[in-house]
């Protein structure tokens, strides 16, 4: 194998904290047709409640990520990686960012439009920054919303693949930069 030079242990801590509350926000996204209408009905509260939890600290999560990414540059690619395959990294991970923050932004606005004020871990107010709106601005945020999470799936899936392939087929370390150290055999 190839050897880059491995992300900081911060930015890991971030991309696999985020990376694991997004694989639960989207679990629980595709479950709300059971818990609206179905046998996990009694559950729906609870569902809804981590759904726009875990929303918000994604959000905070992402501003965090995007902040120390901002002071602490991402290593270098390999070397065997050309400028077109590298561009094409670069913007797959702006892409991912964008998808992530219009994602959570747009949740917080249909969260606004349909109940108001929310209340974070039931402790901390957050005020509506739209009023209540359940029109076609509300059904609006909502397709935004969706379809953005349909393409956040989709991108997610292509960057696993896209690691997976840079490791498995053109055997470099490029994978193990992201992963923790005990993963990480060569270091």
């Amino acid at each position: 194998m190839k050897s880059v030079q491995g992300y900081t242990a911060v930015a890991k801590l971030l991309h696999w904290a985020m990376a694991v509350l997004i694989f639960i926000e989207l679990f629980l996204a595709y479950s709300f047709g059971s818990v609206r209408h179905g046998v996990l009905e009694q559950y729906a509260g609870i569902v809804y409640w981590l759904h726009f939890n875990i929303g918000y600290t994604i959000l905070i999560l992402l501003v965090l990520r995007i902040l120390w990414r901002f002071f602490h540059k991402p290593p270098a690619l390999p070397s065997d990686i050309n400028q077109k395959e590298a561009r094409f990294v670069n913007s797959g991970h702006k892409i991912l960012y964008l998808l992530m923050f219009v994602m959570v932004t747009t949740g917080m606005l249909r969260y606004n439009m349909y109940l108001g004020d929310f209340k974070y871990l039931n402790f901390i107010n957050i005020p509506a920054v739209v009023g209540n709106n359940q029109g076609y601005a509300y059904i609006i945020v909502a397709t935004i919303h969706n379809m953005t999470g349909a393409l956040l799936v989709a991108t997610i899936a292509a960057h696993v693949a896209m690691a997976i392939r840079h490791h498995v087929i053109d055997k470099n370390d490029i994978l193990l930069r992201m992963l923790p150290k005990h993963c990480n055999k060569n270091k």
